[in-house]
């Protein structure tokens, strides 16, 4: 069982390292069409939050809360490698790896490097994006599961 855990690590830290790399990548081709219709390269750097929202504190104030909620989601994934809960272990990995790569970029480049612009969504993302979102949505079906199953 605890293969498994360590597993999920394992892989999400490789989505980690393709994230970094697939961002220097990206930064450095320049804009362009990767799937005509669909999705294009289009390296930004975003200063503010999520969604490009900007906090009144600043860089400052965005470096520290990023640091706090790092330190909560370790703080969770704790708890839940401890009961042994896979899923929110699987959903925490995902948004701590990307969430961690995104704030690599803060401290580096004093904004998040976004590059993939798809064109059925309004922001630009990259693939620290996409596992914190995937992370959160495994959080919330695992709830919303948990929850289910409580009510009967």
């Amino acid at each position: 069982m605890k293969n498994k855990f360590w597993g999920v690590s394992l892989i999400s830290a490789g989505l980690f390292v393709i994230d970094r790399i697939a961002r220097e990548l990206a930064f450095r081709a320049g804009a362009k069409e990767l799937i005509p219709g669909f999705a294009e390269n289009l390296p930004t750097v975003n200063a503010g939050v999520a969604l490009g929202l900007t906090l009144p504190t600043g860089y400052r104030g965005v470096l520290i809360l990023s640091f706090i909620l790092l330190g909560v989601v370790v703080a969770l994934a704790y708890r839940f490698f401890k009961q042994r809960q896979f899923w929110p272990w699987l959903g925490l990995n995902l948004i701590f790896f990307g969430a961690f790569s995104n704030f690599l970029d803060r401290l580096w480049f004093g904004g998040v490097r976004d590059f993939l612009k798809f064109s059925f969504w309004f922001t630009t993302n990259n693939l620290g994006d996409l596992l914190v979102t995937a992370g959160a949505i495994i959080l919330i079906f695992t709830y919303k599961l948990k929850e289910n199953e409580r009510s009967k």
